[in-house]
């Protein structure tokens, strides 16, 4: 049930789609290391809540030090 609030509560703060907010919130509830999505949207979000992003589709391929 957090989770499904958490997701309601950053799609409206982010204005983002439904099935993006609750992607996001489970990368937050699970403490993801490394967040990956092409939704440029979706990455600006993940970015404000401090989650480390990689889009495979610009950006180059993160070393593990940039991760942690």
């Amino acid at each position: 049930m957090i989770i499904y609030f958490d997701s309601s509560v950053l799609g409206l703060n982010h204005k983002i789609k439904g099935c993006d907010a609750f992607q996001l919130a489970c990368a937050i509830e699970s403490g993801t290391d490394l967040f990956v999505s092409t939704d440029n949207d979706l990455n600006t979000a993940a970015s404000q809540n401090r989650l480390a992003v990689w889009n495979p589709m610009t950006d180059p391929i993160p070393n593990n030090s940039e991760i942690i």
